[in-house]
C-alpha cells in the first residue's frame, strides 16, 4: 500500500513538471495563430511550455478577456451616450428654432412663469430672448 501511494504521487508530480507544447504559425490573412493542436499543413514554430509558464498565461488571457469585455461595455455605453446628446441636441435645436420664431413674428408674448401666472415679455426681455435662443440655435443645430 505504502509503495502505491508514493507511485501514485510521484505520478502526479511528474505530471506537475511536465512540458507542454504550443503550435505558432501565421495564417493567409496574416493572423499569428497559436493551438495545443499541430497544424495540418504550413510553416509552425513549437514552443515547449511548462506548466507553471501555462498557469500565468491562463491567468494573463483572463484578465484579457477581461478587460477587452470592460472596453466593449465602456464603447457601447460611449455610443448610446453619443447617440442621445444627438437626440437631445436635435430637440433643442426644433425648441430654439421655434422660440425664435415666435419672438420674431409676434410682438406681445405670454409665458408661464415659475409660480404658474401668465405674464407678458417687456421689449428689453423680448430682445434678450431673441438673443438666448439665437445662440441656442447656434450652438445645437450643427449639422
Amino acid at each position: 500500500m505504502k509503495y502505491w501511494s508514493t507511485s501514485l504521487l510521484l505520478l502526479l508530480s511528474l505530471n506537475a513538471f511536465a512540458d507542454n507544447i504550443i503550435y505558432r504559425w501565421v495564417g493567409e490573412d496574416g493572423v499569428v495563430h497559436f493551438s495545443q493542436n499541430q497544424p495540418a499543413v504550413g510553416n509552425y514554430t513549437e514552443l515547449v511550455m511548462a506548466n507553471a509558464q501555462l498557469s500565468n498565461l491562463d491567468k494573463q488571457a483572463q484578465s484579457v478577456q477581461k478587460q477587452d469585455k470592460l472596453t466593449s461595455a465602456s464603447e457601447a455605453k460611449k455610443a448610446d451616450v453619443s447617440e442621445n446628446l444627438t437626440i437631445d441636441n436635435s430637440k433643442k435645436c426644433e425648441e430654439a428654432k421655434k422660440n425664435l420664431a415666435t419672438l420674431t413674428n409676434f410682438n406681445r408674448i405670454r409665458f408661464v412663469d415659475a409660480e404658474g401666472n401668465t405674464q407678458v415679455l417687456n421689449e428689453d426681455e423680448q430682445k434678450e430672448q431673441l438673443t438666448i435662443n439665437q445662440e441656442r440655435v447656434d450652438l445645437y443645430c450643427k449639422s
